[in-house]
């Protein structure tokens, strides 16, 4: 047993500060094991609760993310638990967390940041996590958000319409193939085509009579 598998608050605290400095798998993997304290931890240092000596910028905030990634997906109940809520609604990496659950039960709060007053970049994370979760109601609220002011969110929500690879959003992005914003256009050029590749019968079955 590593020194990691003890859930005492005090070395969970180091866990979590160790898994943002080094971004590492083991770190990760720690917390997971950890279980739904991990989240609590995590969500006392998001909220300020629990403050570690961590630069919140640079490698550092992507390590952020790639935590709360992972405590969504290796934890999603006890992630839902701790972050479906709108006073997540400013926070990036809570956002992109709640994507990785896959839960169709995030939705709300990711469509409510979506559409906030948040800053562009937040708005971003939103419109990226939505990706994760497939079905008609994500391409809705997707679909909206091609109505942006902010152009990064619209590439981000024609890349996560992309993901989701549904033929119906197609009609939707082929006109922004000829956008005047030369991002916009290039994003929706590579959605278009990659739901397209993704469409087509495997090789086999083409060369079918």
């Amino acid at each position: 047993m590593t020194h990691y598998e003890i859930c005492a608050e005090d070395s969970l605290g180091r866990l979590l500060q160790d898994a943002i400095w080094y971004g590492d798998s083991q770190h990760f993997q720690a917390l997971e094991l950890a279980g739904p304290a991990a989240v609590e931890e995590f969500r006392a240092f998001l909220s300020g609760a629990r403050n570690f000596s961590i630069p919140r910028r640079g490698a550092a905030i992507d390590h952020i993310v790639a935590v709360s990634c992972h405590l969504g997906s290796t934890l999603p109940e006890a992630y839902l638990a701790a972050f479906n809520s709108t006073q997540w609604i400013t926070s990036g990496p809570a956002l992109e967390g709640l994507g990785c659950t896959h839960r169709a039960e995030a939705r709300p709060v990711l469509s409510e940041a979506l559409f906030s007053t948040a800053p562009g970049a937040t708005r971003l994370r939103a419109a990226a996590a939505l990706g994760a979760i497939p079905g008609a109601a994500s391409i809705d609220i997707l679909l909206r958000a091609l109505q942006d002011p902010d152009y990064l969110v619209q590439c981000q929500a024609i890349e996560s319409l992309g993901l989701i690879g549904d033929r119906t959003v197609v009609d939707h992005l082929v006109p922004l193939k000829r956008s005047v914003n030369r991002a916009v256009a290039d994003a929706a050029t590579k959605a278009v085509d990659g739901i397209a590749e993704r469409l087509r019968p495997p090789a086999d079955l083409e060369s079918q009579p």
